[in-house]
């Protein structure tokens, strides 16, 4: 089976989609009989079984994926972070891909009614082995080396520095609360916004790639995930799966498809807020306990299950 993976994997693995396509890219070609290649363009795709779209869509997503119809590819669409109006929508019906992977609650929905084939699916992994080791370095000791206050309760964010991103909601946070926001990116518009976070107290902005992101994870005790606006961040972002992983607490909006992925009756520390009740959630974390299942989103548990959805697709 040889699937084309269309995305773009340039530069450094902080991007969302980067990092999933590049991962998922590696554990997929581990499989007996799985061949994937990672690319931008759909040239080649004849030369495929299968044309996976990872990231977006936006319209252009859709205009390649009708030339891989018409060159009788099976096409799958992830809608990761979608960027289609209700045109775009009619498009897809006339389309019809063999399969569109949908990772929230909103686009599955949309998609459905618009009798697409649909399949709810995470893609947003990790590598377990870097943010589940509790024997690298002691909470303690992990402050220390990055320079953070040990006797604080910290909340970081990561992620790009986007209006968008709802990241103001920091300043709701207690005054006491240091709070670490690390920036993967900065565009020339939102420097005002840099400028505007610098205010609120016990903030710490780290603007950098950080290839050992899982040490700041771990040295944290909250992640704080703000966003409300869904074109935002991908539907299931990569850095709550992190954060999850790493073994903190996570105090989010309804973003995405978090609600699907977390139900609040699983206890699995991931708490929701409307930001109105955000002290009240804080004092929750205080004596909440909760269990995880960390392994279901290692990148090679999920390529397991991607198999087995080309597979199905395949069979058609």
């Amino acid at each position: 089976m040889k699937i084309l993976m269309i995305s773009d994997t340039s530069g450094n693995s902080d991007e969302g989609m980067k990092n999933i396509a590049r991962s998922l890219t590696a554990e997929l070609n581990l499989f007996k009989g799985i061949s994937v290649e990672n690319k931008r363009s759909i040239f080649s795709c004849l030369k495929y079984d299968i044309v996976h779209f990872i990231g977006g869509p936006g319209t252009g997503t859709l205009i390649k994926a009708m030339l891989c119809k018409i060159l009788l590819r099976k096409v799958i669409i992830t809608f990761s972070n979608p960027f289609i109006n209700s045109y775009g929508l009619f498009f897809l019906k006339v389309l019809k891909p063999d399969l569109s992977i949908a990772m929230s609650k909103l686009w599955k929905s949309l998609l459905v009614k618009h009798q697409i084939n649909t399949l709810f699916f995470n893609l947003s992994g990790t590598k377990t082995k870097f943010f589940n080791n509790p024997h690298r370095f002691s909470k303690n000791n992990l402050r220390k080396r990055l320079n953070l206050p040990i006797n604080k309760t910290i909340v970081m964010h990561a992620g790009h520095l986007k209006r968008d991103r709802n990241l103001k909601m920091f300043e709701l946070l207690d005054d006491t609360i240091f709070k670490l926001l690390i920036v993967s990116n900065t565009t020339k518009k939102d420097l005002d916004l840099k400028n505007e976070l610098k205010q609120i107290k016990n903030l710490k902005i780290i603007e950098e790639y950080l290839p050992n992101i899982y040490d700041y994870y771990m040295a944290s005790d909250i992640y704080f995930f703000p966003t409300v606006d869904e074109k935002a961040a991908i539907q299931i972002p990569l850095s709550i799966i992190e954060a999850y992983s790493s073994g903190i607490k996570i105090l989010t909006t309804k973003f995405g498809g978090l609600e699907v992925l977390f139900p609040t009756q699983n206890n699995e520390g991931v708490v929701y807020t409307n930001f109105k009740d955000i002290r009240d959630k804080l004092d929750h974390f205080k004596k909440i306990k909760f269990k995880r299942d960390i392994e279901k989103f290692n990148f090679s548990n999920i390529s397991k299950d991607l198999v087995d959805v080309y597979r199905k697709v395949l069979s058609k």
